[in-house]
């Protein structure tokens, strides 16, 4: 049961993984999205949905930091 269970848990950091790494395919223009969907067994449209999803993950990450960082160069109110 616990290693079926560690299987499962595994899932969505390999979703993860598979995501971030159509994101930079498709960034550098490496592997075309019809390729991707091919590859991964997916529809293109799904294939566009995980690449916008990750890309606005990474922008609400960027944006988190960088309010951090002049948070911390603000004086205290």
């Amino acid at each position: 049961m616990t290693e079926l269970r560690d299987a499962q848990n595994q899932i969505p950091a390999g979703h993860a993984v598979r995501d971030g790494l159509m994101q930079a395919w498709s960034l550098s223009n490496t592997l075309s999205r019809h390729d991707m969907a091919l590859a991964t067994g997916l529809a293109k449209s799904r294939v566009d949905q995980l690449i916008r999803e990750a890309t606005e993950r990474d922008i609400v990450r960027r944006n988190k930091a960088a309010r951090e960082r002049v948070a911390r160069h603000m004086p205290p109110v």
